[in-house]
């Protein structure tokens, strides 16, 4: 259920996040559903174990902006500044964090083609983040400009990539190899009902694998 539950989280962070007025909610429910998933893959390998502390601080970090939001605090405030970089810098982390992950168990299960996948939107992510950490910095309109239009960009390519890799993640590593994880319900019905979705998804998919 692991990989299930991890698809489901990173839509909500990731593409929540491309729309400013509404990630200061899927910062939140999206962490919150990537930690519970990472509850099960966290034992996989250290990097998972990395990945859930990341999204953790995230959860917290997430939290933090929402409550100053709703409590109407100015957006020029430093508190809310701060905390809004510190989230911005956590979900690039987690995701990156995330993709090596991956890389690394599909190593462990020889499947090269997820584990190429995976390293390839390493580098993506990584152009991302340079991409967004000279936004930040450098102050000329101009290269402002065309830096916010390259980084939207990526960050699109490597969210949806993300996305494609932890949905093949879930068809390939758990259906084919079951890889000593078990199928396990997170106690949150709407959660529970999405997951059994991705498995009638993926029962469809393997039936017609083997025709």
């Amino acid at each position: 259920m692991g990989f299930g539950l991890l698809f489901i989280g990173c839509f909500i962070t990731y593409l929540g996040a491309i729309v400013p007025d509404i990630s200061m909610f899927t910062y939140v429910l999206g962490a919150g559903v990537i930690l519970l998933s990472l509850r099960t893959l966290m034992f996989e390998n250290k990097l998972f174990l990395s990945s859930a502390i990341c999204t953790l601080l995230l959860e917290i970090a997430g939290i933090a902006v929402l409550a100053m939001d709703v409590m109407s605090l100015s957006v020029k405030a430093t508190a809310y500044i701060v905390f809004a970089y510190i989230r911005l810098a956590l979900g690039l982390i987690l995701i990156l964090l995330l993709m090596l992950a991956i890389a690394k168990i599909a190593k462990e299960a020889d499947d090269r083609k997820i584990r190429v996948k995976a390293i390839i939107n390493t580098v993506f992510i990584s152009v991302g983040i340079l991409c967004t950490f000279l936004y930040e910095i450098v102050r000329i309109d101009a290269f402002r400009q065309v830096m916010g239009i390259v980084a939207s960009i990526i960050q699109i390519l490597y969210t949806v990539f993300a996305l494609f890799i932890v949905f093949t993640c879930y068809m390939r590593l758990c259906y084919e190899d079951d890889l000593k994880m078990e199928k396990k319900t997170s106690g949150i019905p709407f959660l529970d009902f999405l997951n059994k979705l991705l498995d009638k998804a993926g029962s469809k998919r393997n039936k017609g694998d083997k025709k």
